[in-house]
């Protein structure tokens, strides 16, 4: 669905929406709340998604562009290894950012959380629990290497799930009192 829906947003703009969608998917399915018609469900969501999602997600989305164009402009330099590390850990958060969107979305079904309120969120959810977010950066890091090395297909079927759930695991461990703003 992930690949399809990327598709159907002409790739730079279906992004966003499918992986929001994906980290919806998956925390109702961790939580066990799928129901008849789950997939078709999906698409509703992700026209329902398509343009708040371009706002959270499409900044940081694009940055890892910037980060690649930089590290391959400077290869071969000393620098270049403190933009690889920026890019690893910048990843890593980028990765987590739909999850715990998806999970603070949940606690405050109410509120409309802004983007850089997600963003911020997402900053503090990784500092307050920090093990489960390496571990799942580390699963990410693991099946995007090993679906690029070793199976193609993977890279495009399994890649995009596997660091999601991953996510959306360690976004579990966050504390609630993280997910609901103090007014």
């Amino acid at each position: 669905m992930w690949l399809l829906q990327t598709l159907a947003g002409g790739v730079l703009l279906g992004l966003a929406p499918a992986t929001s969608v994906l980290s919806q998917q998956l925390r109702t399915g961790l939580l066990d709340d799928v129901q008849v018609g789950y997939y078709r469900d999906s698409w509703r969501r992700w026209r329902q998604e398509f343009w708040r999602s371009q706002q959270r997600y499409l900044i940081p989305l694009l940055t890892p562009v910037v980060l690649g164009f930089y590290l391959w402009m400077l290869r071969g330099q000393a620098v270049a290894v403190s933009i690889a590390i920026l890019l690893a850990v910048y990843l890593c958060w980028l990765l987590h950012l739909p999850a715990v969107a998806a999970r603070a979305d949940e606690a405050g079904p109410d509120r409309e959380h802004g983007p850089t309120r997600l963003w911020l969120l997402a900053l503090r959810a990784f500092a307050a629990t920090p093990v489960p977010f390496v571990l799942a950066g580390l699963v990410g890091a693991a099946a995007a290497v090993l679906g690029y090395l070793y199976l193609p297909g993977a890279l495009v079927f399994a890649v995009p799930s596997v660091p999601a759930l991953a996510a959306s695991m360690a976004a579990r461990q966050v504390p609630e009192r993280l997910l609901t703003p103090a007014d």
